[in-house]
């Protein structure tokens, strides 16, 4: 499954205020040291960022009892507008970590060149989820990934949280994956607070 062990997953990047920010976000099962490496080159990653951690618990009768796995968040400053970077991220002392991965920062502000944005909405977790997915990846030119609401179609069911993050995860890791809440976000948990998992 998603959480079956200490692994980094779920990994996912959202745009920061602007293009010198990028927030990196994943989910371990166990607690873990929660580090970005990061560098311009593959070879070179020579900055280490330190950041924090989120969790939940969620009930609903017909689902149960729920614990989110540890969320990790780090959000990389400084950053030059309209380049690739490169990074790790996890637990860079025990390495237990991603692999290498990367992503490229929006223009500077006020830059006129167009920019493509990938917008989807309603994706669920299906087989059509999954060729939306594919068909989105194909293309390269896509700087964002705008999601419109509707994401997991978890409807309380917490764990397809999880499966909707192992899903996405291949293109979310590469671009900023930014999602605006849907009817479908609106879970109510036993305590009273709407949109936790969101």
């Amino acid at each position: 499954g998603p959480l079956d062990g200490y692994d980094v997953q779920q990994i996912h990047i959202a745009q920061g205020r602007t293009p010198e920010s990028m927030t990196v976000s994943w989910v371990t099962k166990s607690e873990a040291k929660t580090q970005v490496k990061f560098g311009l080159a593959y070879d070179k990653l020579e900055a280490v960022t330190e950041g924090y951690t989120t969790s939940y618990d969620f009930t609903y009768p017909n689902f149960g009892m729920y614990e989110s796995g540890v969320i990790h968040h780090v959000t990389l400053t400084n950053l030059k507008p309209d380049t690739m970077y490169y990074y790790r991220c996890g637990d860079l002392e025990s390495d237990v970590t991603s692999g290498l991965l990367s992503f490229k920062t929006m223009p500077a502000i006020g830059d006129q060149r167009p920019m493509k944005f990938g917008v989807i909405g309603d994706l669920g977790q299906t087989s059509d989820s999954r060729s939306t997915m594919e068909h989105v990846m194909m293309n390269p030119e896509l700087a964002m990934i705008l999601h419109a609401g509707d994401l997991s179609y978890a409807d309380c069911n917490q764990t397809m949280w999880d499966t909707y993050g192992v899903m996405i995860e291949d293109l979310a890791k590469a671009r900023p994956w930014m999602v605006g809440p849907g009817n479908h976000e609106i879970e109510y948990n036993t305590d009273g607070s709407i949109f936790l998992s969101y």
